[in-house]
């Protein structure tokens, strides 16, 4: 019994050493992407077309992924314009990975006449740590 004893004391000890600090002070944390009250990054999403503000899209983010996801995504926001800008927002996001996909439309006036076309673009980001905590991507978006 006291054998076992000695043994299980040893694995919490090794457990607890390793999962201590890095080598800069900052704390290791698994990945654990996603939204909660631990979070506090916010990643601020603007889309573009050749350089050119996407005005009406929205952004699907999917939570501890860096490829398209097979099924659904965890959240979506459409965008809305801030500082000029259109802006899709995730706010009180974790450390960890996340798969942004953005789907939107603008309108083409070539030749006088004007069509809507329709653009996508994606990236994957990963938060690395808390003191990242306001991000802006701009995904570039095409046909």
């Amino acid at each position: 019994m006291r054998k076992i004893l000695s043994v299980a004391v040893v694995l919490v000890v090794l457990a607890a050493w390793g999962c201590g600090k890095s080598d800069s002070g900052t704390v290791i944390a698994p990945i654990n992407a996603g939204r909660g009250d631990s979070g506090r990054a916010t990643i601020f999403v603007i889309p573009k077309h050749n350089g050119v503000n996407l005005d009406t899209a929205t952004v699907y983010i999917k939570y501890n992924a860096e490829n398209a996801p097979a099924g659904a995504y965890d959240d979506s926001a459409k965008c809305v314009h801030n500082a000029g800008s259109p802006t899709a927002k995730f706010d009180s996001l974790r450390v960890g990975t996340y798969y942004l996909y953005c789907q939107g439309m603008y309108t083409d006036t070539t030749g006088g006449i004007n069509k809507f076309v329709y653009l996508s673009g994606a990236t994957s980001y990963t938060i690395r740590s808390q003191k990242d905590s306001s991000i802006t991507l701009v995904i570039p978006v095409h046909l």
